[in-house]
């Protein structure tokens, strides 16, 4: 998958595992986003999701986002999101409820 880097680091003395995903997160690609990322979430790894140049966007991404951080918080793991997206897809997203993903 093209839209999807993982990268292992370490942030604030804990390992680390950073996904930058950019381009789209639509229900047409949504699955193969999450069989490489769950993975990760059943070693209870702590995870860093960074999204940036999105082109397509719609909420089934934040669907994911949602289940992927109920997972992290049943297993113990730490998890951020770093949304960043263009104007009118961070307010459909915000007037959606979900703000708390997006980054202002």
């Amino acid at each position: 998958m093209n839209n999807i880097k993982r990268i292992e680091q370490e942030i604030d003395g804990r390992a680390t595992v950073v996904y930058e995903i950019t381009k789209e997160l639509t229900l047409n690609n949504i699955e193969a986003i999450f069989e490489v990322i769950k993975p990760d979430v059943e070693d209870k790894k702590n995870l860093l999701i960074k999204v940036n140049d999105v082109d397509n966007f719609d909420l089934s991404a934040i669907q994911l986002f949602e289940s992927i951080k109920k997972s992290c918080n049943a297993l113990g793991s730490k998890i951020v999101f770093e949304i960043n997206l263009p104007e009118e897809l961070a307010d459909l997203i915000s007037k959606s409820g979900f703000q708390e993903y997006i980054i202002a």
